[in-house]
Order: C-alpha cells, then structure tokens, then sequence
C-alpha cells in the first residue's frame, strides 16, 4: 500500500471537469440550440468570463478517497477553505489532509499580501518572497473556478445542460474512452500521449525524467457543475470517480468523492494575516540555520567520546592496583 501514491484531485485548483460522450447527449445539447436555449459552451464561456471579472470569491473543498489493495482498504479525507483577492493580490488557505510522509492527518495554513507567503510547517511559521514561489502578478494568482472551466472546456462537446430552478446544471457521467485523459487529470497522472505526440517525440524527454505511472482504468465518471442562470456564477461541482490503478501484476481500486461551493462573490474585502506569523516567521535559511545549531551539540558530544575513554583508563587501572597490593 505504501508504495502508491493517492490521487492528486482535491485540490480545487486541480480539478477539471468533463463528460462523456454519446448519441443521446450530443442530440440533446443540439436540440437545446435548435430551440434558442444556450449550449453548453456557451454557458460555460460565459461563466469564465464573469468569474473571471470578480475581483475575490471564496471556495471549499472536502474530498473523501478510499483505496483498495489486495483487500487491504485505507480511506483518507481532505478539505481545503480559500479566500482570494485580485486587488490588492493576495489570498488565505486552510485545509486538513494527510501529510505525505507520514500518512497522518494534519493542518495546513497559507497566506499571501504584501507580495510575501507565510506558510506553517511542523508548527512553525516560514516565510518566502512572493517571486521566489513565481506569485509576481495577477496570473499568478490561483484561481481555482476558471482553472478548473478553461479544463472543462476540451471536453464540452461531451456535456448536456439541465434545468436546475434557478441553476444550470452541466452534468456529465460515463466511463468512455473519451474520458480516459480527463480521469488522468483528475487522478493527478499524466495522460499517455498521443499517437501523433509519440511519432513526433513530444514529451519523450520529460517522462523519461519521470518514474513510471500506473495504467489507469476508468469505471465510472460523474461530474455537475452547477451555474446561476441570471449571474453565470460558478456555484457548486460534485464529483464521483471510480477507477482501478494497474502497475505491473498489482491493481488498487480507487473511489473519489469531491465536492466544492464557490461563495463571498466579490465580498471577501481583506486578506488578514495572523499576528503570530507576522511576528514569528523565518525564512528557510533561517529555519535551515537553527537546524543545524540543534544538531551541533550532538556531534561535539560524539566528537569527544573518545577523549572520554582515555581520561577514564587510568582510572581504572589505579582501581586495579590496590587490589593487587592487597594480594601482595
């Protein structure tokens, strides 16, 4: 089990939507055409582009996966809360999850103003110049909606739109082979090329570089976004996948459920970062520095172990001669 590394999908910022295709679903997206309702594009291109004009917006993520391995099951959960600004360029970033090394729950925090990051790890607070972790201007910052509609677009030939009261609902399920890529995507792998990528050798030199991937096998996508009719707000995405992993003789059964609410549309006024960052925070060189210091003592202590030994041999070879004047 511990040789797998769990899917990369709950991050908001990584995940992508899509559908899948088929007779029925492609005729029902024409025919809401025919009758002078929007496609599908349509009402998603709206939607970045408004998304894309709020200056903050709010997101939550929570995700739950579970793994099987030759009958052995482990679940993990993950959530993830953000708030972002465009003007002034800044955001705040909080979540739960597993930590990679151990595999034991933990939190994150991470905030951004100022044109400096502040992240906590191991409970300590470490700070880094905004250019140093590439955030220099507004692409830069991560937008987690419009990221995730720009991905969606590639397979929009593939959605139908359903009526949801107030709401467009962009449903997609399926698992056809036109959904294979997304769900490397959404698996946090790299998709295999394709066949004209390999005749020309794209990317060749980059997944040599690269430890080999599982085979990935789509059992079952389901994604909804849901878009306010009147705004064209991003509102809420639900999303269920179900796929096997197969490397070499080993196949783990992997389940995901992820759901994400967008929120505070241009409400969220400040980005405010904790005092006790602002006041206890260092920089990795810093961090890397006390590290060391720790570790001097130690190695002085080994260092004169030696010394040590010698200063007691005399001691004990004075122990020994009274012994020997007594047998005398």
């Amino acid at each position: 089990m511990k040789k797998w590394k769990w899917l990369v999908a709950t991050s908001a910022s990584a995940v992508a939507l899509a559908a899948c295709s088929g007779d029925d679903t492609n005729e029902e997206s024409e025919g809401a055409n025919e009758g002078g309702e929007e496609s599908a594009e349509e009402i998603l291109t709206q939607s970045i582009e408004t998304m894309e004009g709020l200056n903050s917006y709010s997101v939550e993520t929570n995700a739950t996966q579970t793994m099987d391995v030759e009958g052995e099951e482990q679940q993990m959960e993950e959530s993830m809360s953000m708030d972002l600004m465009q003007d002034p360029l800044s955001f705040a970033q909080s979540g739960t999850g597993p930590d990679p090394m151990t595999g034991e729950q933990g939190e994150t925090q991470e905030f951004f103003k100022d044109g400096t990051v502040y992240s906590q790890l191991n409970g300590e607070w470490i700070k880094a110049d905004g250019a140093e972790v590439g955030l220099e201007s507004e692409e830069d910052l991560p937008r987690p909606a419009e990221g995730q509609a720009d991905m969606l677009l590639d397979h929009i030939e593939s959605f139908s739109v359903e009526d949801d009261g107030d709401r467009y609902a962009l449903t997609a399920e399926g698992s056809g082979e036109d959904l294979q890529a997304l769900a490397y995507i959404l698996a946090g792998m790299q998709p295999p090329q394709e066949d004209e990528e390999a005749e020309n050798g794209e990317g060749e030199e980059e997944q040599q570089q690269q430890p080999p991937q599982p085979e990935l096998a789509l059992n079952q996508l389901d994604l909804v976004l849901y878009i306010d009719k009147e705004t064209y707000q991003q509102e809420e995405m639900d999303m269920n996948m179900d796929v096997d992993l197969v490397q070499g003789e080993q196949t783990m059964a992997t389940t995901q459920s992820l759901q994400t609410t967008y929120s505070q549309f241009d409400e969220v006024e400040e980005i405010e970062v904790p005092e006790e960052a602002l006041d206890n925070a260092i920089t990795m060189e810093e961090m890397q520095q006390q590290m060391q210091e720790e570790q001097a003592p130690e190695s002085g202590e080994d260092e004169q172990s030696p010394e040590t030994e010698e200063d007691q041999a005399p001691e004990s070879e004075e122990e020994e001669n009274p012994e020997a004047e007594e047998e005398e």
